[in-house]
């Protein structure tokens, strides 16, 4: 929900497109967006089939998941998968998964989520997250994402809330129309 707190640093330049359930958690989601007057800047994309998601993840300038408690981060592997940098809340799991390829944020600081969009719009930048990201890839690789996927999908995709209570995931995307788009799974 902090990236819809903090909507002046990308409503101006984005619409956001959120992949959703409509569990409990996409709900609140929507509620917030109305409460902030960005139903005009973010779409709702329910159940979105996973080629199309990786599809998104390609065009996207982006993956921003400011997710608490997380014990893989299946998104942020997906979007460096498709050579997509990656804004993480700034947790140990992501630390020693992601570490210098991702652009890490401190929840509950606006400064970080102000530096982190700045760090979007420098094109070196970019490029060296995106090469950062490779060797992550290749570490982890999609046959692991797979296997741990079907052996416990569950664990992979609700985290330790539970099913009830789905990860919010936000993909900022630079399409033609300065489109973002974001996933709550």
């Amino acid at each position: 929900m902090e990236l819809i707190a903090h909507h002046r640093l990308w409503s101006g330049r984005y619409r956001l497109k959120i992949v959703s359930t409509k569990a409990r958690y996409g709900v609140a989601i929507r509620a917030a967006v109305a409460e902030a007057g960005l139903t005009e800047r973010v779409d709702f994309l329910d159940d979105l089939p996973e080629e199309a998601l990786i599809d998104l993840y390609r065009h996207c300038a982006a993956v921003v998941y400011p997710s608490l408690m997380e014990g893989f981060g299946r998104p942020a592997l997906e979007a460096m998968a498709v050579e997509r940098p990656v804004i993480l809340s700034d947790i140990p799991v992501h630390r020693e998964i992601f570490g210098a390829a991702a652009i890490l944020i401190t929840p509950g600081s606006p400064a970080s989520w102000e530096a982190a969009f700045r760090r979007l719009e420098e094109a070196p930048e970019v490029a060296r997250l995106i090469a950062a990201g490779r060797p992550i890839v290749k570490r982890f690789g999609w046959d692991r994402v797979a296997r741990e996927a079907r052996s416990g999908p569950a664990a992979l995709r609700a985290g330790p809330r539970g099913p009830s209570y789905p990860s919010l995931s936000m993909v900022p995307v630079k399409l033609p129309h300065d489109e973002m788009a974001a996933r709550c799974a």
